[in-house]
């Protein structure tokens, strides 16, 4: 999935769109490269990617987040 260098700025949307990602049965890669997310957004990503166990990469780059969402998300990829 890649989901880079957006202008969306509709959190609701957001937020309900990445902890959607629950319901994917196969997520392999996730590219979320350049946007800028607050932490309730971080949040229901990191909540849609736990226990994602054939995610093999997440690309993060040039994002604006936070220590509190990058221990969010550290938490969702154990």
């Amino acid at each position: 999935m890649t989901f880079e260098n957006n202008t969306i700025r509709d959190e609701d949307a957001l937020c309900a769109l990445f902890t959607n990602l629950r319901g994917f049965e196969r997520l392999e890669n996730l590219n979320i490269r350049q946007n800028k997310f607050s932490y309730n957004i971080v949040n229901a990503l990191a909540t849609g990617i736990t226990d994602k166990r054939e995610l093999r990469t997440v690309d993060l780059g040039e994002n604006e987040i936070d220590d509190r969402g990058a221990q969010r998300l550290a938490d969702a990829l154990r």
